[in-house]
């Protein structure tokens, strides 16, 4: 009876070992240098764009496939930069800055195929979570990965009021595009 406990542990061992990867896991950081995220907003007289630099973002990078498993970006809404202070103080108060000051987005579902990323994670803006999917594109570029994209979210469904100008509301929705460059 022993015997048969030891061949059925041997086996299980065996079978274990040939059917899993080992997954090894590089935490890398987003060089601020390099790496931009911007939002473009619309209002019937004029659009305008602000950019920020100063995020924080990591990935882990399984490096037995070159995948990235998991994601973390969070960037303070004061540091984006419309080229109108003005503007800027506003997106402050609009968003209640002072109080929410970051937005975050975590993910730990991101699938890969041909370096078209597709990310389900959790947006976090003005104290509202929101699960949300979109597409970016990964390359490599001299011992980085830079990983682009785009995607669109409504300040209503984050509990924000458009904001006025003239008497004249934005559009609702706020364009977002990254370039993020992760030294490898």
């Amino acid at each position: 009876m022993t015997k048969n406990y030891f061949s059925i542990i041997i086996i299980l061992l065996c079978t274990t070992n040939s059917f899993t990867q080992e997954i090894q896991l590089k935490k890398l950081y987003a060089d601020k240098n390099k790496s931009d995220i911007t939002y473009a907003m619309n209002h019937p007289l004029h659009s305008w764009k602000g950019i920020s630099n100063d995020m924080l973002s990591v990935i882990l990078l399984d490096t037995s496939n070159m995948e990235i498993n998991e994601l973390a970006v969070v960037v303070k809404i004061a540091s984006f930069d419309s080229k109108n202070s003005n503007r800027d103080s506003n997106t402050i108060e609009v968003t209640e800055a002072l109080k929410y000051p970051n937005v975050s987005l975590s993910s730990n579902s991101i699938k890969e195929i041909n370096n078209t990323l597709t990310v389900k994670g959790t947006l976090k803006f003005h104290g509202v979570s929101k699960e949300i999917i979109f597409n970016a594109q990964k390359e490599y570029v001299t011992n980085e990965i830079k990983v682009t994209g785009n995607f669109e979210i409504l300040m209503t469904d984050f509990k924000i009021k458009p904001p006025k100008l003239l008497g004249i509301t934005t559009d609702k929705d706020i364009k977002l595009s990254f370039t993020v460059f992760y030294k490898l």
